[in-house]
Order: structure tokens, then C-alpha cells, then sequence
């Protein structure tokens, strides 16, 4: 028996849409809901506490060592550290969505303070929350 070729085109998905959440189990999925809804908030929403007032970072001024170290220090007591350096796995909008929006508040807010220590001419070269 000769297998007859199927008339099925192939389903493309774009990445811009947004797509159903995963098949979880009733239980596995009460339990997700259950843990958004709670007081406690696996990501803060977070706030600048330290507005960066050091030297601008520009791309002729050969100071990009210095400025790294002490950027990082600002990144530290901001509490924005983790979010550049060991960024944590995006929550799942659909089970998880304050804690998503949370995500996504924090990552927005990094990129801002990020290029409120760089000249405005390097700007351009920045990449923006979600990159």
C-alpha cells in the first residue's frame, strides 16, 4: 500500500501572536493561578532607590573599565543586577500574570536606567526591554 501524499499545508505560527498556555493538568494549573493570586510575589515589582550620578559612558572617552565596575555597583543597590547579569527565565503569562507584568516592569526599568549612564550619542546602540 502506497502512502498518498497529504494536501495539508504546514501551520506557521508568527512570533508576534500570542499563543494558547501550555497543557497543564487542572490540578498543575490551579496551583499556578493559586501562587499568582497570593501576596507574595515570586519578582517584586522594583522601584530606583540610587539614581546614577557618575560619569557618562561614551565611546571615545576610553574610561569603559572604570565605568563597568562602578555601573555594576550601581546595578547592585538598585537591584537591578540580575536582570543583566543572570537574568531569571520569563514567567508564564498566562498561569503567572503579575508576575509577568512584574518581569517585564523590572526588564523596562533596567534598560531605562541603564541608559541614564550612558551620553546620548551611544543611545543609539542600546537595546531596548525584552533584547
Amino acid at each position: 500500500m502506497v502512502d498518498s501524499p497529504t494536501t495539508e499545508s504546514p501551520v506557521l505560527v508568527s512570533p508576534e501572536l500570542p499563543q494558547s498556555p501550555p497543557a497543564l493538568s487542572s490540578e498543575k494549573a490551579l496551583e499556578k493561578l493559586k501562587a499568582n493570586s497570593t501576596s507574595a510575589c515570586v519578582i517584586p515589582l522594583l522601584k530606583l532607590f540610587y539614581p546614577y550620578k557618575g560619569k557618562l559612558l561614551a565611546k571615545d572617552n576610553g574610561t569603559y573599565t572604570t565605568w563597568a565596575q562602578d555601573f555594576k555597583h550601581e546595578l547592585v543597590l538598585n537591584g537591578l543586577s540580575k536582570y543583566v547579569f543572570k537574568p531569571p527565565p520569563i514567567p508564564n503569562k498566562y498561569y503567572q500574570p503579575r508576575v509577568h507584568e512584574h518581569y517585564l516592569a523590572n526588564d523596562e526599568l533596567t534598560c531605562s536606567f541603564i541608559a541614564t549612564a550612558v551620553a546620548s550619542e551611544e543611545h543609539q546602540f542600546i537595546e531596548g526591554p525584552g533584547t
